[in-house]
């Protein structure tokens, strides 16, 4: 008969009773064979022949990812004023009646803010869903421009050249990632418009991906959807679009889904309206608050503080199923209550909101939104940002080598 194996204990591990052992901090396991892999390592599926005990993220090494292996900084100096606008426009036919409003739109959007040097880059991205021989191709086309004139001659129906599309779902996702890597700049504003579902041509363009991606370099997405050849009997169910509600949410962008119904008439063009009034209002500011509200059929207060009492302030507020909203302010060092705020925009699902500062103020204020009376409801969300040349940025880094000792976010 063969003799049954002494039971060890390994890589150092102690015996602590029958068939147990009392392990070092670097491994584990019945019989301490298994490796401890720190900082995020994983266990080596096959080590040995030179390969480690753990499989080790970028910037650590050793056997179990102990050390930090710090190579040399970058360049701590870059450009925080510049800025990129881009626009992704779906190219399919059912939205070319929209393309008049759209550069229509951009077109008063770079008057009132002077086209010379609004901005120092310029994108236009194109994608559509068409159809060769029974199998469907995602078809998308990204172009930055130097200049406004060149940006709006790329923005006319000549030049989007608009096809057939056989899809009910378009590549937006991908338009999406493939503009926020030919952006230059960070701090900037993507605009699309589209009236489909998206989905992702390639793996990279999923959901996440795209907001990690935006998010990393602090790039707003702003979704318009619109109905399919102007009809709103063909416009995609709500569950479809929260996608774009997400994005939008996410990114710190606005969400204009003018396929959900809305009673009021409104005296000039939306998407000019929402172009001249937001494209001017949201460009060079920061953050301020920003508040998520699940229900504005009920008033909900937001507080804030304004160090600088020059400053010009707006208060965005916005939802993807509230029309219109009511909006209140008061000075928490006064006891004058509230007063009523009017938006700067006449525009479904979204209103802009100026704050005056008043000189000595110390407690702060407070802002209460809740959906106008004849508003349909839901969710609505709350931004309020400050004009100011100065930018705050956040830091992020997949390799913490790479001038941070840690993965720890930091503001810079």
């Amino acid at each position: 008969h063969p003799q049954p194996v002494a039971f060890v204990c390994l890589n150092g591990g102690t015996k602590a009773g029958t068939g147990t052992c009392r392990c070092t901090d670097l491994f584990t396991g019945r019989n301490c064979a298994t490796p401890v892999c720190l900082n995020g390592g994983v266990v080596e599926k096959f080590p040995g022949n030179g390969r480690p005990l753990c499989e080790c993220p970028a910037g650590y090494g050793g056997d179990h990812c102990e050390i930090l292996s710090c190579s040399s900084s970058s360049p701590n100096v870059f450009g925080s004023t510049k800025r990129s606008l881009a626009v992704v426009i779906q190219s399919s036919f059912s939205q070319a009646e929209l393309n008049s409003h759209i550069n229509s739109g951009l077109t008063a959007l770079l008057k009132y803010m002077g086209q010379a040097d609004a901005f120092d880059e310029y994108i236009v991205s194109t994608f559509n869903a068409i159809t060769v021989q029974n199998q469907t191709y995602a078809q998308v086309k990204t172009t930055p421009y130097s200049t406004s004139t060149a940006f709006l001659n790329a923005t006319t129906s000549s030049a989007i050249m608009y096809q057939n599309s056989q899809s009910d779902t378009q590549p937006s996702l991908d338009a999406l990632l493939q503009t926020i890597q030919t952006i230059s700049y960070d701090k900037s504003s993507i605009f699309l418009f589209t009236d489909a579902p998206p989905y992702a041509d390639t793996s990279d363009a999923d959901m996440p991906n795209i907001v990690l991606a935006a998010i990393e370099r602090q790039l707003q997405i702003n979704v318009i959807v619109t109905a399919p050849y102007q009809m709103n009997s063909f416009c995609m169910q709500y569950p479809n679009s929260s996608i774009y509600s997400q994005l939008a949410l996410q990114t710190g962008g606005t969400i204009v889904n003018l396929c959900q119904p809305y009673a009021n008439s409104y005296p000039r063009d939306i998407i000019t309206e929402f172009f001249t009034g937001y494209g001017i209002t949201h460009h060079h500011v920061e953050t301020l608050q920003e508040v998520l509200i699940p229900d504005c059929s009920a008033p909900s207060q937001t507080h804030f503080y304004v160090d600088d009492p020059s400053a010009t302030v707006y208060a965005f507020v916005n939802s993807d199923q509230t029309e219109s909203f009511e909006v209140e302010m008061s000075d928490n060092d006064s006891d004058g209550g509230f007063y009523q705020l009017r938006s700067q925009v006449l525009m479904p699902f979204f209103g802009i909101y100026q704050i005056l500062p008043s000189v000595y103020n110390r407690n702060g204020y407070t802002l209460q939104v809740k959906a106008a009376a004849n508003s349909t409801s839901g969710s609505c969300s709350v931004r309020i940002v400050e004009k100011t040349q100065l930018a705050v940025y956040l830091g992020f880094t997949p390799d913490p080598s790479k001038d941070s000792p840690s993965l720890t976010l930091k503001y810079g």
